[in-house]
């Protein structure tokens, strides 16, 4: 259990730089507020309501997809994948894809910001991310659950015997 210890610690750390860096992006806002010229050249007409609701429509498909995407990452072939290395490594990989598809919805934020001129935009979009974070962060409880649980393949084999 002390790769499972290393490899959750390595993943925290990742996921507080990744969050960390939600910082630049508030940094590049109030740059960017801060020269309303610049803002005018680049989004003459300030209306982005249509890709204003494209992004929220890909980023609600996104909080699901991400559920989904991390799933599968841990339970894609798990018939062979019964090895505790193996185990600790599908959920370190699905741990960064969750933080990293966290932080795409701060960068769609960041993107209409630019689009339209609006800061309120962005900091929506901020907020939404930091909720896909505080809901994809992985803890070590369940960490230790999953590297337990019997495969797919020995739960289907007990369920059988049970019917």
């Amino acid at each position: 259990m002390d790769e499972l210890k290393k490899q959750y610690k390595t993943s925290a750390i990742i996921g507080g730089a990744i969050m960390a860096s939600l910082v630049f992006y508030v940094a590049a806002v109030a740059i960017i507020r801060r020269n309303p010229d610049w803002i005018k050249t680049v989004a003459p007409n300030r209306s982005a309501d249509a890709v204003r609701y494209v992004f929220l429509g890909i980023t609600v498909i996104g909080f699901f997809m991400t559920a989904f995407i991390r799933n599968r990452i841990l339970t894609a072939g798990i018939k062979q994948a019964d090895d505790i290395r193996m185990r600790i490594r599908r959920l370190f990989t699905a741990s960064i894809v969750g933080y990293a598809l966290s932080e795409a919805v701060t960068i769609l934020g960041l993107c209409l910001f630019i689009l339209s001129g609006k800061p309120l935009d962005f900091y929506l979009f901020l907020s939404i991310s930091l909720l896909f974070f505080f809901n994809y962060v992985p803890k070590y409880a369940q960490w230790e659950n999953w590297v337990k649980k019997p495969s797919i393949e020995t739960e289907t084999e007990e369920k059988g015997r049970v019917l």
